[in-house]
């Protein structure tokens, strides 16, 4: 394996160099890490993390696709709703891998939107705006 990690989070570039261990704070709600190492055949460890208590979901306005990241260790089900109602997509699941969903908008007319996400206890909705 590599010695040589380079860290990123929310951009900023951290390098790690023979160790087994090491504690970055995460200082933003929504954070997005990404880690390489001087062997380019490892590839790339990317994640979000999201500290909240509720989803997050982005760009807003969309124009091809929208990404939710769900609170860590979250279970979910997902449905988009058109704006006068009807249920155009649906996504359900126990748990999603990294806690993100690709939510497809690019076969949708522009206009407003109804994501509805639901847990085991409560419910969020957001709406999105498809340009």
């Amino acid at each position: 394996g590599g010695s040589d990690y380079i860290i990123s989070v929310n951009d900023k570039i951290i390098s790690a160099i023979d160790t087994d261990k090491i504690q970055i704070p995460l200082t933003q709600k929504v954070n997005f890490v990404s880690v390489s190492t001087n062997n380019l055949c490892q590839g790339t460890f990317e994640q979000w993390i999201n500290l909240e208590q509720q989803a997050t979901v982005f760009p807003n306005p969309v124009v091809n696709k929208a990404t939710l990241i769900l609170p860590r260790d979250q279970a979910a089900n997902i449905s988009l709703f058109s704006g006068t109602g009807n249920l155009l997509w649906k996504q359900e699941q126990q748990s999603f891998e990294n806690n993100i969903i690709t939510i497809p908008m690019r076969e949708y007319k522009k206009g407003l939107y109804l994501l509805k996400i639901e847990y085991n206890s409560y419910i969020e909705t957001f709406k999105l705006l498809k340009r």
